[in-house]
């Protein structure tokens, strides 16, 4: 996961958030994904306080560890980074089993402990929406994934509530892979894509994005002055 940011941070000129999911084990290995992530060019980590191993955040039958144990993970995720600009997400799934009275008091817990934003994860309701920003007072992170058990707003509407960050966090992927389904079915049935393929970026946008023209450029622009 530390080699995926890194070839994330290094290809891209906007602050990398990465999900840490549980910190990968105990409060030892918190500490070292911290250190990972953070060399690697994250500018922030999501660490959650689900049991290893974790679930979808809109999947049933989550578990979580106790508040007590979260609120460690996040101390020592503070005391393990070295920039302190390094953002810290501290989520929450304890929605589901517990009810939002227990999320929110945990995230509370969290932040209060150093944590620098606040995430509960899969709240089922509009209302549930609306009434975070109230009882949380610190910046909010919102998950709105298409067809999850949360309702989704646009990042107008979630500002308007006091929500900081939001993220649709797998539609790239469903995109992509609808995309993936429908070339494959194209090849199966025809034996050519071309068509399907008009729809995307075009061969010369792909080398664009690649930076395809500077590497083979390159040679010529080192022996261009030795002429």
């Amino acid at each position: 996961m530390a080699d995926a940011v890194r070839r994330m941070a290094s290809r891209v000129s906007i602050p990398v958030i990465a999900d840490g999911d549980t910190g990968h084990g105990d409060l030892h290995n918190v500490v070292r994904t911290i250190e990972a992530f953070e060399s690697a060019g994250a500018a922030g980590i999501l660490i959650e306080d689900q049991v290893m191993p974790k679930r979808c955040g809109h999947f049933e039958k989550k578990q979580v560890i106790p508040a007590a144990e979260m609120v460690l993970k996040i101390k020592a995720a503070v005391r393990a980074r070295k920039n302190p600009d390094f953002v810290i997400f501290a989520r929450t799934d304890a929605r589901q089993m517990y009810g939002l009275d227990n999320a929110v008091d945990r995230v509370n817990r969290c932040c209060e402990a150093g944590a620098d934003v606040a995430f509960i994860e899969a709240p089922q309701s509009l209302e549930e929406l609306e009434e975070i920003p109230q009882r949380v007072p610190y910046p909010l992170f919102a998950n709105m994934l298409t067809g999850g058990v949360t309702p989704i707003l646009t990042m107008e509407e979630l500002h308007q509530l006091g929500y900081k960050v939001a993220v649709c966090p797998i539609e790239s992927l469903m995109v992509c892979g609808q995309a993936m389904r429908e070339l494959c079915q194209a090849f199966l049935s025809t034996g050519r894509v071309d068509r399907v393929a008009s729809k995307a970026m075009d061969f010369n946008q792909v080398k664009e994005v690649l930076g395809v023209d500077r590497y083979l450029g390159l040679r010529n622009s080192l022996t261009e002055n030795e002429e």
